[in-house]
This record gives C-alpha cells, sequence and structure tokens, in this order.
C-alpha cells in the first residue's frame, strides 16, 4: 500500500472511532427517544408550529431569492392555496409525531414541506438560522422515537445511534460556526466598545453583580438582578 493509501486509511479508522465515541456519548434510550416524540410534537402543535401563511399577500417586489433555491427555480411567492396546503401538512405532521401513526414518515414529511416553505420565507434577500428545527425532525426520523408508545408503532430502525449522533455533531458544528466569527466583538476588554469587559464593568458597577459563585451572592448574581432589574426598569 502506498503512503497516501496508508494515510487515507489512517483517516477513516481515526473518524471511524471519533464517531464511534460520538454514539456513545449521545446514546438516548428508545423509550426516553419516544417521550421526547410527544413532547416535541406538543411544542410543535402548542408553541412554535411555522406558519408560511403571512406570505400570501407579499408583494412580487420583495421576491429576491438565492438562485440556487427552490423558491428561486420557483419564479415567485407561492399561491394562497399552496400556502394554506403547507400550513395543514404542517399541523397534520406534527399531530401524527406526537400521537405516533406513521411516524416516521409524518417526519419526512414535515422536513420537506418545511425545507419547501422556509425557501419562500428567505426569499427578502435574507437568510434565516431556523434550520435545527427540521434538522431535529430529519434526524429522529431515521431512529427510533416512533417504535414506542405509539398509536401504530415504526419498524425499528438500524440507525437509531447514529441518527442521534448526527444531530448532535450538527449542533456542535452549528454552535461552533455561530460563535467563531463572534468570539472578536466578545472577548474586547475596550470599555467604549459592547464586549466582555464593558459587560463586566456596568453589571458590576451599576447592577451590583459583584457575585462570582460565591454562596449567597451567586443566586443574587443569577435571579436577584433580574427581580431587581424588573423592580427598577419594569421590564
Amino acid at each position: 500500500m502506498s503512503i497516501m493509501g496508508r494515510l487515507l486509511n489512517y483517516i477513516d479508522v481515526f473518524l471511524e472511532r471519533v464517531f464511534d465515541r460520538i454514539k456513545e456519548a449521545t446514546v438516548i434510550p428508545v423509550e426516553h427517544a419516544s417521550l421526547f416524540r410527544i413532547l416535541f410534537g406538543l411544542y410543535l402543535l402548542t408553541v412554535n408550529l411555522p406558519y408560511f401563511g403571512w406570505m400570501a399577500d407579499m408583494p412580487h417586489l420583495l421576491f429576491n431569492p438565492p438562485i440556487l433555491s427552490i423558491a428561486g427555480l420557483y419564479g415567485g411567492f407561492l399561491p394562497n392555496s399552496l400556502l394554506l396546503l403547507f400550513d395543514i401538512g404542517m399541523v397534520l405532521c406534527a399531530f401524527l409525531i406526537t400521537i405516533g401513526l406513521r411516524t416516521r414518515w409524518a417526519s419526512i414529511g414535515f422536513f420537506a414541506i418545511y425545507i419547501a416553505g422556509s425557501s419562500f420565507e428567505n426569499s427578502f434577500g435574507k437568510i434565516d438560522h431556523s434550520f435545527l428545527l427540521p434538522l431535529t425532525v430529519l434526524c429522529f426520523a431515521f431512529s427510533n422515537w416512533g417504535t414506542k408508545n405509539a398509536i401504530v408503532p415504526d419498524a425499528p430502525s438500524r440507525y437509531h445511534g447514529s441518527a442521534i449522533a448526527l444531530l448532535a455533531i450538527s449542533l456542535a458544528f452549528g454552535m461552533f460556526t455561530a460563535g467563531i466569527f463572534k468570539l472578536k466583538g466578545w472577548f474586547d476588554l475596550d470599555l467604549s466598545t459592547s464586549g466582555f469587559l464593558n459587560w463586566f464593568y456596568s453589571g458590576h458597577f451599576n447592577f451590583g453583580k459583584n457575585g462570582l459563585l460565591n454562596g449567597s451572592s451567586f443566586w443574587y448574581t443569577t435571579i436577584g438582578f433580574g427581580v431587581d432589574g424588573y423592580r427598577r426598569y419594569n421590564i
């Protein structure tokens, strides 16, 4: 075997070991995953269900999607009837996920509708960062969260651990890429800017946040400051 072949083989073995360690660190029992599915579905239905009908009255002048996108290929905003179908589909998929009826297909359907709707939702020249919601649903679609506590349980999937590990990697990568560009602005010891020292200075002298994990002062820092801020500024 050549040097390049041995190097590629070493990299492949190394990455496989890393992924196996991530799988071991992110193990979720099937019973817990199924309970998470129910809570997640209720959260979607009651708190954060995506809604696309608000685009029904948007003027075409605001339509400015990326060229390589579903909205760019379509060439304009969706008609009201399709937006209504998207919203009904989101409710139906979230409901099926919650009760455990065709959970895997409902999860994939939720992801597909969300991605298609978000393509038009982000066609105003702005790219949003709400990818974690559909990514979570897609990864769990290939897990066993629909095999327990379900009206019609899914067939067991052999990719349960790999799907959850992939979600964990995606979350870590997303947090890293979002924070690395902000590090320079946050780690700033200039009092004239909004960096770390400015936060510490104003909190210490203006709001009395002078406790650092030292008994009761810690509770004032974490809880009392919020109460004190509400009392002072009615926030």
